[in-house]
């Protein structure tokens, strides 16, 4: 299936929209090598939760006789998307969306380890660097050499509008915890980075969606003093977006 894919630099309007195929086989191909965990047919997933319009094809449950109605205890109805699963399918995607915009292989898109104790991205990618012109963007003049990996976090969610800014301003608070580790060994890399949203409930009223938010610094002075500051992955949102640090934001 097409999916409409939304190309933006941070959170600004998109700088074109195109699309994107997006299908059983392709996504289960990605999970060769896309993701840590471990899941069986994720094709099949991709159809029950994407291509599949129908949500009463989800197994119903059936109503237990004698089961006490109040607000404290409410059945559940019939089978839902799992998070976890819906996350990978997000995974494979935005791996697919990359190979596409930048024409990678697989090697250059690696999966990486999720921390307990910080906030880490899903993947480091190795875009060439000429990886914008080759999407057909136009990068911001002045901006700093950019680094030769990327961090890239990659989000899903099953509603439009709000709650897909929703996901990408939490995806972009994985790079500001990764830019807060990394300033000090690698300080020019800071202020890259690329979050991609999947809007994977495939409603009549509201088809699956991508939108890519491709970050770029504007002043990386101003950002490393942030990232200094106590607090800045919870805050990032309101420094960001009142500090004219990152373009577009």
């Amino acid at each position: 299936m097409m999916i409409d894919l939304d190309i933006c630099v941070g959170f600004g309007t998109p700088l074109r929209t195109s699309s994107v195929s997006l299908t059983a086989l392709n996504i289960g191909q990605t999970a060769g090598y896309v993701g840590a965990n471990h899941v069986l047919r994720l094709d099949e997933h991709f159809h029950d939760y994407v291509e599949l319009q129908n949500r009463s094809a989800f197994f119903s449950l059936p109503a237990v006789p004698g089961f006490p109605h109040q607000p404290t205890f409410t059945p559940v109805a019939s089978k839902k998307p799992c998070a976890g699963i819906a996350g990978t399918l997000g995974e494979g995607a935005t791996a697919i969306v990359l190979k596409r915009l930048a024409r990678l292989r697989a090697i250059q898109l690696v999966t990486l380890e999720v921390s307990r104790t910080v906030k880490t991205p899903d993947f480091a990618v190795q875009l060439p660097a000429n990886w914008m012109q080759t999407a057909q963007l136009q990068a911001p003049a002045g901006l700093p050499a950019a680094p030769q990996w990327w961090p890239v976090e990659a989000k899903a969610c099953r509603r439009a509008g709000s709650s897909m800014t929703s996901s990408a301003w939490k995806g972009f608070q994985q790079l500001v915890s990764y830019w807060r580790r990394i300033r000090a060994a690698s300080p020019n890399d800071v202020g890259f980075g690329i979050v991609v949203v999947f809007k994977y409930d495939n409603l009549i009223t509201s088809p699956p969606r991508l939108c890519t938010h491709i970050f770029l610094p504007q002043n990386q002075s101003l950002i490393h003093t942030q990232l200094a500051t106590a607090g800045i992955v919870t805050r990032a949102k309101t420094i960001f977006l009142n500090g004219n640090l990152l373009h577009a934001v």
